[in-house]
């Protein structure tokens, strides 16, 4: 039986504390957010069941990755210096963890899962985010509260920190195993895949883990449409088509298609089109507003054509613009806004000026 020297079982004790301090920190992440869905979705113990006991096997190679910083760490030898560190490090460590917890909760109380490509597309609009974050939860007294229980672990952590054995056998036995070890959390991570594993999407996102999924859709870059939008069948939705147009001989198709639009012969009128962040239409006094916020808007809807049942598909900014220029549902993955070389859209300016209006 080989027998590892007494320093390199040391820094694996202690990287085996900072990994369990991970693991325990997502053990409680995905108990809350059980229970959540145990309180508001309706969802039986019974069966998230599945989704808990699988989440802890898979939480595994996820902290020991996270917790291999500090295999390198605690493998250096010993100064004067590291002592200093230690406590620091440690600090942002366990304020990382809890910070991620606190942010998974905030974003299954939204949308119900893990994160997924949505977080990733928040990341590029932080000031708009976190401007209503702020608006919908105290954050000053959140990052306070993670601060101090930080605090409070860090100093429990260090006066539980396994002892450390000084190296007598230099780095490279500790470079190697390190090696090793990555290599085997890669493999495993890799053979995790995507946590499908039951009909119940409660149950697959309670299996995964956030840092994990985070990841992953900041790879895969697109996001599952018929998951997390409202639809319905194709025949439904073009039969309701047809007899909204009120003209039989309108022709509707799954299919795209391109068709020429007669445009009226004389004088091409001004269009302005303008897009307000936020405008709702209960603010003008047309739809019942008393406060007379929107003048001008009230004066072009009672002199011009206003269509009172005409509805963007948007869900944000981005996908407002989409839908007001281009009439696209929301797309998964990343907004056409920002695709690189994007050109030949077909957009209401588009039709309107190879007609001269």
């Amino acid at each position: 039986m080989i027998r590892l020297p007494e320093g390199i079982r040391s820094s694996l004790r202690r990287w085996g504390f900072y990994a369990a301090l991970a693991l325990g920190t997502f053990a409680l992440t995905r108990v809350s957010l059980a229970i959540y869905a145990l309180v508001f979705s309706g969802q039986s113990a019974l069966s998230l069941l599945q989704g808990l006991t699988i989440g802890l096997v898979r939480d595994l190679p996820v902290a020991g990755l996270l917790a291999l910083p500090w295999l390198m760490f605690e493998s250096l030898p010993a100064k004067r210096w590291l002592s200093v560190a230690r406590p620091v490090l440690l600090f942002v460590y366990v304020f990382s963890l809890l910070f991620v917890a606190v942010s998974e909760i905030v974003f299954w109380d939204e949308f119900s899962t893990r994160f997924n490509f949505i977080a990733v597309d928040y990341l590029v609009y932080t000031n708009e985010v976190i401007g209503n974050i702020r608006e919908s939860y105290p954050v000053g007294w959140m990052l306070a509260g993670m601060a101090f229980a930080a605090v409070a672990l860090t100093h429990y952590a260090l006066s539980k920190l396994p002892e450390r054995t000084s190296h007598r056998h230099g780095m490279g036995w500790v470079l190697s195993l390190m090696g090793i070890l990555f290599c085997v959390f890669l493999i495993l991570l890799s053979a995790l895949g995507a946590p499908e594993i039951s009909a119940n999407s409660y149950v697959n996102e309670l299996a995964d883990n956030g840092w994990r999924s985070f990841v992953s859709a900041a790879r895969q870059n697109r996001l599952d449409y018929r998951q997390f939008y409202a639809t319905r069948s194709d025949s439904e939705v073009l039969a309701r088509l047809k007899d909204l147009s009120g003209k039989r001989e309108i022709f509707a198709t799954s299919a795209a298609a391109v068709r020429p639009v007669n445009m009226a012969v004389g004088k091409p009128p001004n269009v302005v089109v303008i897009m307000m962040e936020s405008m709702s239409a209960e603010y003008m006094a047309h739809f019942g507003n008393t406060q007379e916020i929107t003048p001008n808007l009230d004066a072009l809807a009672e002199k011009g054509l206003l269509f009172s049942r005409l509805y963007a598909t948007g869900t944000r900014t981005v996908r407002g613009l989409e839908a007001l220029s281009a009439a696209l549902p929301p797309q998964p993955g990343m907004s056409i806004v920002r695709w690189p070389d994007l050109s030949n859209l077909n957009t209401l300016g588009g039709v309107l000026a190879t007609h001269g209006w």
